[in-house]
């Protein structure tokens, strides 16, 4: 083949057919532009839902390890009130000069002025299943 040159003419039909394809390429490159950015907005909002849900996660199972925290803290709250007013109880007692004399009197024996003591089986059975 030989090869042949090609000349434009620069006539009205061809600066139309230019200015058409100038025209029609400006087009394709904006909607180009356009759905380029709508993925890219599309992009960040998943990349943005992502964040927020790990970050939503993490805010939910701090919250549960703190109610679970809170449970077990109230637990011992109650069980240390449960002994307070126990200790409280027997230091009102302890307090009382009858009641000081009677488990004196129960728990090492003692015995008032010519007072006599009898001692029966049951009772020491549950003496020493006291102490």
């Amino acid at each position: 083949m030989k090869s042949r040159k090609v000349t434009v003419l620069d006539n009205e039909y061809y600066q139309k057919q230019m200015a058409i394809k100038q025209r029609d390429e400006r087009k394709r490159k904006k909607v180009h532009k356009y759905r380029l950015f709508k993925r890219t907005c599309a992009g960040i909002l998943v990349l943005c839902a992502v964040f927020s849900s790990l970050v939503i996660g993490r805010g939910i199972a701090y919250k549960n390890r703190l109610e679970a925290q809170k449970e077990v803290a109230q637990e011992a709250l109650k069980n240390a009130q449960q002994t307070n007013s126990f200790l409280n109880f027997k230091i009102k007692q302890l307090n009382d000069e009858d009641y000081v004399q009677k488990l004196i009197r129960k728990k090492y024996l003692y015995s008032k002025n010519n007072e006599i003591i009898f001692s029966l089986p049951e009772d020491n059975s549950q003496t020493d299943q006291n102490d």
